[in-house]
């Protein structure tokens, strides 16, 4: 299990940390510095951590294209790999049907600023609409079309094929990571066959890896993990790294590491995760609690809130200590740190004076506008460092589990589901998962509407 490497892959990131800033001397520098924010934060993990970003190709690429003008490669921004969504779902969320034309914009921009490039998938699901009397949509479901999940991979095939035609002909290093569609074993199973079928032997070495989502139950994941790894015929190379799709925090994530540490994933050498939970931690201003805390069972507010007070300037003192072991660390002190927060202009002393509202600027635009430009940097490099620190803790939490440091109850005290992740903890056989699951659906009670039984559902593992 040492030897597992965990791939913490920021989502969200370009929006959060204000990339694409109109401004070339602010932008320049803001890009800089995450360079060195996200360096910072891998060299404080253990080695089996490494750390990437992800960013959406069809939404995102002016944020790439603003941070590659300023002079930093997009790419480099986090130590270990650049990731790039396809934005498909983003496109069939929306009602539209995307063309070929499009596609080949979005690959261009994959190629360009990636290391990994998400495929476009095809989703055998469709939208159903409900109307009140006005003709306005009350509600919207996802409906699972299982009839259509072989045509699904097979189109999803065509899309890689045509995805990696156009890497070849501009001859792009970037590897691409299939996502892969279907409910329980034997219409994965069919969907990603059909899916590697349109590929030669050739093609199929520009593929990374396999990823899932699993957004209906903790459990989902590793449910499709399993089914993805007890799949004849997909080639052996395409197991050895598996990427999780939104990840929102330890109940997504444990069942999946668990089921790597008991070896019931064979030939796993990499689990990559992308998650929004901690680059919106800032806008949220939510704080992750640390494995001290845990251990000596501290109970701390989960968010600063607006107004500053004991607990912001401990926990701020809290972050400095961290941060200014950073050799890029541009703070004074944690005060510095605090005024080129969301408290800017906040004292917690009875002898200083908050500032008038209308003078507390507490955007890195307000501060760059009003204030300069190295307050407008420090506006962005302080949410690095909350965010940072956020994950950070997180991530240390993970490895001391994985190393046998802590046991699952010290983190998860309370979680109703506990019970489950403790037996799963002592299943090395994969004769003995059905009985678990069994379990499973019964405390999670997960559904999804099909087109052919109507009102009526079918369950959603195995």
């Amino acid at each position: 299990m040492s030897n597992l490497i965990i791939d913490y892959v920021a989502s969200g990131f370009a929006a959060s940390f204000r990339l694409a800033s109109p401004y070339e001397d602010y932008e320049k520098e803001i890009a800089k510095h995450l360079v060195h924010s996200s360096q910072f934060l891998k060299d404080s993990l253990a080695g089996h951590v490494t750390i990437s970003g992800l960013f959406n190709a069809y939404t995102e690429d002016t944020f790439a294209k603003r941070v590659q003008d300023s002079g930093t490669d997009f790419n480099k921004t986090f130590p270990d790999g650049m990731y790039a969504d396809s934005g498909g779902l983003q496109v069939v969320t929306q009602g539209k049907t995307i063309t070929t034309e499009q596609r080949k914009k979005i690959y261009k921009v994959q190629a360009e600023y990636a290391d990994y490039a998400m495929s476009f998938d095809e989703i055998p699901a469709k939208m159903v609409h409900t109307k009140d009397s006005n003709d306005k949509i009350v509600k919207s479901e996802r409906v699972y079309l299982k009839d259509i999940v072989g045509e699904s991979g097979t189109k999803a095939g065509k899309n890689l094929k045509e995805q990696i035609q156009y890497f070849d002909s501009i001859d792009a290093k970037c590897k691409i990571v299939p996502i892969v569609q279907g409910i329980g074993l034997e219409d994965m199973s069919e969907y990603t066959l059909n899916m590697l079928d349109e590929l030669d032997r050739n093609e199929i070495k520009h593929l990374e890896c396999l990823a899932v989502g699993g957004l209906a139950n903790e459990y989902e994941l590793l449910e499709r993990a399993l089914n993805i790894y007890n799949i004849k015929g997909i080639p052996k190379g395409l197991k050895s790294h598996f990427h999780c799709l939104g990840v929102t925090g330890f109940r997504r994530l444990m069942p999946i590491l668990i089921g790597a540490k008991n070896g019931l994933l064979p030939g796993l050498k990499k689990i990559s995760f992308d998650s929004t939970t901690f680059t919106k931690s800032y806008l949220l201003g939510s704080v992750q609690m640390s494995l001290e805390d845990f251990k000596k069972g501290n109970k701390i507010p989960k968010s600063l809130g607006r107004v500053r007070n004991d607990f912001v300037d401990s926990y701020y003192q809290e972050l400095f200590d961290w941060w200014k072991k950073n050799p890029d660390n541009i703070f004074e002190d944690a005060e510095d740190m605090i005024q080129h927060s969301s408290f800017h202009g906040q004292f917690n002393d009875k002898n200083k004076v908050d500032l008038p509202k209308n003078k507390r600027f507490t955007t890195g635009k307000q501060q760059y506008s009003e204030l300069g430009l190295e307050h407008g940097v420090k506006t962005i490099v302080q949410k690095h460092a909350f965010v940072y620190y956020n994950t950070y803790k997180f991530m240390v939490i993970l490895e001391a589990y994985l190393s046998n440091e802590i046991d699952l109850d010290i983190f998860l005290d309370g979680y109703k589901q506990l019970g489950l992740l403790k037996w799963l903890e002592k299943i090395t056989d994969k004769s003995d998962l059905p009985e678990f699951f069994e379990s499973v659906y019964k405390s999670a009670k997960i559904k999804v509407k099909t087109v052919d039984d109507g009102s009526e559902t079918t369950n959603c593992l195995f």
